[in-house]
């Protein structure tokens, strides 16, 4: 699912961020990394919001074009994307086993729901 080249580069970012961003215990690199990610989805949420020109004006003055807000979306998906594998590696989740089971438990979910029960 998730390839091993972006594993490898997760890895690697996360031994920077540990040396260029030091922390004490490993409970508040935990709590960092959560705390970025809400961050995050925050910026993701924002993105959409205003590519569907749903905030307050004085933060649509200026706005990017449809084009632009569209990457915009899709840098921000990667962001969360990204933040959401630097906290599976830190706590020592294999990302690709917890997707196989959450796929599986979706399909089982949906089979469910076809078959009326």
């Amino acid at each position: 699912m998730i390839s091993q080249e972006l594993i490898d580069w997760v890895e690697r970012q996360s031994d920077k961020l540990n040396r260029y961003f030091p922390v004490a215990t490993k409970r508040e690199a935990l709590f960092g990394r959560v705390a970025k990610l809400t961050e995050e989805v925050g910026e993701l949420a924002e993105a959409i919001l205003a590519s569907e020109r749903l905030q307050r004006q004085e933060k649509l003055d200026g706005a990017d074009s449809a084009h632009e807000a569209v990457e915009d979306i899709g840098a921000e998906c990667a962001d969360v994307i990204i933040t959401t594998l630097l906290l599976a590696q830190q706590t020592g989740v294999d990302m690709n086993q917890a997707i196989t089971n959450k796929i599986a438990k979706i399909d089982a979910r949906f089979e469910k729901i076809e078959k009326g029960e």
